[in-house]
């Protein structure tokens, strides 16, 4: 029998990407309603502080702690110890840095670093894909939230962007 408590572990560790959209969205609305911001401007600042800035610091991190980058590959459905988990941990990590100095240093920082980040992302996701289909990997980090939010999320992000600088 499952308990109550490892099926809530166990669906964070399956959608940890709704998590980081859910604090993005959370700042967002603090800055339409606490501010008085406009809603594009607010939850682009939201989101690129959580998905872009702290979750890509938390999958620096995840890359370059062995241990972690070996359950984090097996729940991904690949090999572990490649030289490429650290260079997609160095990866994650500069758009961290971008994404949290984005949220605190305004506008200067946010055209290339979303630009750059839903690239990088969307591209990842692709790769998800072709993994799903060409070897049927339906592992947790290889498909469901982090192949949707890999896909979609860059597409929102250069939509808030074309909206902000609309002025709309």
């Amino acid at each position: 029998m499952v308990s109550y408590e490892s099926s809530h572990v166990d669906f964070l560790s399956r959608n940890y990407p709704l998590f980081f959209i859910l604090l993005g969205m959370a700042s967002g609305f603090w800055g339409i309603f606490a501010n008085g911001m406009k809603a594009p401007e607010a939850f682009l600042g939201g989101f690129l502080l959580f998905c872009v800035g702290v979750m890509g610091l938390l999958c620096a991190i995840v890359y370059w702690n062995k241990r972690a980058a070996i359950i984090y590959n097996g729940r991904a459905g690949w090999s572990s110890g490649s030289p490429f988990q650290r260079e997609s941990g160095a990866a994650n990590a500069a758009f961290g840095f971008l994404g949290v100095l984005s949220f605190f240093e305004g506008a200067e920082f946010w055209l290339a670093t979303i630009i750059g980040w839903s690239a990088m992302t969307f591209l990842m996701g692709v790769n998800h894909a072709i993994d799903l289909r060409e070897n049927r990997n339906q592992h947790m980090y290889n498909s469901g939230a982090v192949l949707w939010f890999d896909l979609l999320m860059p597409v929102v992000m250069i939509i808030l962007l074309a909206l902000w600088k609309l002025g709309i």
